[in-house]
């Protein structure tokens, strides 16, 4: 299964949220809560594809806590990760899992190209490789005990 599916199979898949990195944290939280996202693509000049960032829940209270600042003080580019890691629509769950695994991020934005098309969440792709394993599974089980049908044969 390849991220194209996964995103097509969320409730929005073409909904993605962005802010610009001078803005204050509690917009972001903001705009978190009302949407109900754990992350917001940083953009510069309302572009969504000129992306500088990404913040999530985590690093507001990260951030907070650490710099024993609130947030209506903090901006933006002060909680967000610049080295954003970027999937491909084309790439597996395996492959995304892995990147996630690699970059300990559980956000992964989808880049097609120079265009952002979406973002999955680490649940987003469990779900699918554990959809992917029922299915096998079931096709398996069918086929060792004789009732699997093929349009093949």
């Amino acid at each position: 299964m390849h991220l194209r599916h996964v995103l097509s199979t969320k409730s929005s898949p073409s909904e993605l949220y962005t802010i610009a990195p001078d803005r204050p944290v509690r917009e972001l939280a903001m705009l978190m809560t009302e949407k109900d996202i754990g992350a917001v693509l940083v953009v510069e000049g309302g572009n969504p594809n000129a992306v500088v960032g990404i913040a999530t829940e985590r690093d507001i209270l990260r951030s907070c806590c650490h710099l024993h600042q609130t947030m209506d003080q903090l901006r933006v580019q002060d909680v967000m990760r610049c080295d954003v890691a970027f999937g491909s629509p084309d790439d597996s769950v395996v492959e995304a899992l892995r990147s996630m695994y690699q970059n300990a991020i559980r956000y992964l934005p989808i880049r097609e190209g120079e265009r952002v098309i979406g973002m999955v969440a680490i649940g987003d792709v469990l779900r699918a490789l554990y959809t992917e394993d029922e299915i096998n599974l079931r096709h398996l089980g069918e086929y060792l005990s004789g009732t699997y049908r093929s349009n093949v044969f």
